[in-house]
């Protein structure tokens, strides 16, 4: 039979047997720190959602769009029959990889208009809503 060896607690620094891994913790200091609500967890580390980079590509973006929409406050497409008239949506006829804050591909429209421009991606190219994006 395989005698348990006795090790140092991290919480009262005697040698003991150890009951929890992380960290290392005897029975009596486990039970201690799990009852009063102080269990130590190991930090993670929490990766961002956007890098700094992209933030402020962002706060770029979202002011030229305020100040587009308050230019051209009427839907510049008009071709849904749901169209209220009211842009509130930006359209970016080039895709937003490379043109997110480029006015030059900005459509102001309301979202029937948006939403059949996206479900109709030929149909727009046709009519100049949407261009291809491999082209400079």
């Amino acid at each position: 039979m395989i005698k348990p060896k006795l090790k140092k607690c991290s919480g009262c620094h005697n040698d003991k047997f150890l009951w929890s891994s992380h960290p290392p913790k005897c029975k009596e200091c486990h039970n201690k720190a799990k009852y009063s609500g102080k269990e130590e967890k190991p930090k993670v580390k929490k990766i961002p959602q956007f890098s700094d980079k992209m933030l402020n590509q962002l706060a770029a973006y979202r002011r030229k769009r305020k100040k587009y929409l308050i230019e051209h406050p009427e839907c510049e497409a008009k071709i849904s029959s749901l169209c209220c008239g009211k842009s509130d949506q930006i359209h970016h006829q080039k895709g937003r990889q490379k043109y997110l804050a480029d006015e030059r591909y900005f459509l102001a429209v309301d979202f029937p208009c948006h939403r059949w421009i996206e479900e109709n991606p030929e149909k727009a190219k046709e009519l100049g809503f949407s261009l291809d994006r491999l082209t400079d």
